[in-house]
């Protein structure tokens, strides 16, 4: 037989490097074949195409454009996993050197590189949750992780909002939480913010005071200003808030002065004038 002949006797070290890397080749192929996720359609375009449709920049709470907002209605709960592939995406580890590249040569008229693809892929996600509402429930853990990121936080936050009372219990247990950080805790005041009435806020009004004992300035500023628009927290709020008038942190004074000015309670802090 041929391959038990000396004239294929030379070839031997390299057979098993060979099968080994045809094998593990044909198993990272059929991985990926068995991972691809047909996208849902709508109208006849995928959701990729809505996607790229949306404004990546501008108000967290900015509504896409109609046709865009139908298409994201109608596929629905079809959305959840390709969403939540794109909230989970990263950059290759050859980013950083291509950005470096970008940044010391042009060539030509081609733009910059301002934005990583996994950045684009997450906000696009980011900014179709909200149009689902409570059917986006699914990603509440994969929104949470995204609290902490210094771009994505606010956004991430909003998203949760926009869930209803699906999305509080996540926001209340970050403020609770005792291991959040200070943005973390800061983004969830935020979400919180857009609960403005009583019925939808319910027991978060409680950690959303608690909130103005916070440790962190930024924490207490960003409490100050989401409480503004909330008059049935004023009552047990305008006491602590006239204290942070004369916070050591010239930010957090500033808005808790603001804050009772909306509130009616700027007498608080003029001096009866003398006559």
């Amino acid at each position: 037989m041929w391959f038990t002949s000396r004239r294929f006797a030379k070839w031997y070290p390299y057979l098993i490097p060979v099968l080994m890397v045809s094998g593990m080749s044909g198993w990272v192929g059929i991985r990926i074949a068995g991972s691809r996720q047909v996208e849902p359609h709508w109208q006849g375009k995928s959701l990729s195409y809505y996607l790229h449709d949306l404004k990546l920049h501008g108000p967290v709470n900015e509504t896409p454009r109609k046709n865009t907002a139908e298409a994201f209605i109608g596929m629905g709960e079809s959305m959840i996993p390709h969403l939540r592939k794109r909230l989970q995406s990263r950059d290759s580890a050859f980013l950083p050197l291509w950005m470096w590249i970008d940044e010391k040569i042009q060539i030509g008229d081609a733009p910059r590189l301002k934005s990583t693809p996994s950045w684009i892929q997450k906000k696009q996600a980011l900014r179709a949750i909200p149009t689902l509402g409570y059917e986006a429930r699914p990603l509440i853990s994969d929104l949470v992780s995204h609290l902490g990121d210094t771009e994505l936080a606010y956004e991430a936050a909003w998203c949760l909002a926009s869930m209803g009372h699906s999305g509080i219990d996540p926001l209340i247990g970050v403020l609770e939480d005792p291991g959040s950080g200070v943005l973390e805790r800061s983004a969830a005041v935020y979400g919180l913010g857009f609960l403005s009435s009583r019925r939808a806020i319910g027991n978060a009004s409680g950690v959303l005071l608690a909130a103005l004992w916070d440790d962190s300035d930024e924490v207490r500023k960003r409490t100050l200003v989401t409480i503004r628009t909330m008059d049935f927290i004023r009552e047990k709020a305008h006491g602590r808030v006239a204290d942070l008038t004369n916070d050591a942190n010239p930010a957090v004074s500033h808005e808790a002065t603001e804050t009772l000015r909306r509130w009616g309670g700027q007498d608080r802090l003029i001096a009866p004038r003398i006559n």
